[in-house]
């Protein structure tokens, strides 16, 4: 893969595929912006596991968040992280 294992909590080297999945989701709400909360409430978790999440995709440079507009946004890295994880 282009970027590399993603964070996991599991034993296989990307992660379980739920996993995986949750981040595709994130960084698909997130293609022009979107407000914490507005993921959060869009995917049913907690902001703890929220937070955990966005973090692992900040550290890997595939999600940005725009502290001016208070919203998280997808980088192009995660754009071509999105294209390569859906064909």
């Amino acid at each position: 893969m282009l970027y590399g294992p993603l964070p996991h909590t599991g034993d296989a080297a990307m992660g379980d595929s739920g996993e995986t999945a949750l981040y595709i989701k994130i960084l698909s709400l997130a293609r022009e912006g979107a407000t914490k909360k507005q993921v959060a409430d869009a995917l049913s978790i907690s902001y703890a596991q929220l937070r955990r999440h966005t973090s692992a995709l900040v550290d890997m440079r595939l999600l940005h968040y725009d502290e001016k507009r208070r919203v998280l946004i997808t980088t192009e890295k995660g754009h071509i992280f999105l294209k390569q994880s859906t064909s």
